[in-house]
């Protein structure tokens, strides 16, 4: 009697989730298919985390890797669809988790990025102002390039100037 192949025991789906952990992290990385298959047979510089197949002891050929691309594709396309508050939910939880390791291992520079990151998500970085200056000859210039086309550059410069202030000047 052949095996039921529609569903996988739990002790080899432990082997895929962790085979396609791996296979995320090399695809990721820009690995093709065929070299993440290498990878996972020759594991890192040490030959330590090697990835065979459990049932022959053989690596994966390039096609079991093209599978796991397909689901973790589909994965992803499921994790993009979810809406921006979850989203935001875990950015957050990561970077308190990040915030947590960096004051832990005395990296305050990397809490204060991970800070600043959590102001922006949160919108409560304060806005950076923008200043500018401007040359004289240079607004001349401009001055006379507007009026030989025919419009009039005190309404041109009023246009942008409330253009300006319509416009969202926060910085991301």
């Amino acid at each position: 009697m052949a095996p039921n192949h529609m569903t996988t025991p739990p002790h080899n789906q432990t082997y895929i989730d962790v085979r396609r952990v791996r296979v995320a992290q090399l695809k990721l990385r820009g690995m093709t298919t065929r070299e993440i298959a290498l990878a996972l047979a020759q594991g890192d510089a040490n030959g330590n985390g090697r990835i065979m197949n459990p049932a022959t002891g053989k690596p994966y050929d390039h096609t079991v890797i093209v599978k796991d691309l397909k689901v973790l594709q589909a994965e992803w396309k499921e994790q993009r669809m979810q809406d921006t508050d979850t989203h935001a939910e875990r950015e957050l939880a990561e970077i308190n988790e990040i915030k947590r390791a960096a004051w832990a291992t005395a990296d305050p520079e990397l809490a204060l990025k991970a800070l600043d990151r959590e102001m922006k998500i949160l919108g409560t970085a304060k806005p950076t102002e923008f200043k500018f200056t401007f040359d004289i000859n240079l607004v001349m210039q401009l001055v006379e390039v507007i009026e030989a086309h025919g419009d009039n550059a005190s309404d041109w410069f009023l246009a942008c100037l409330q253009e300006y202030a319509n416009a969202d000047r926060h910085p991301d």
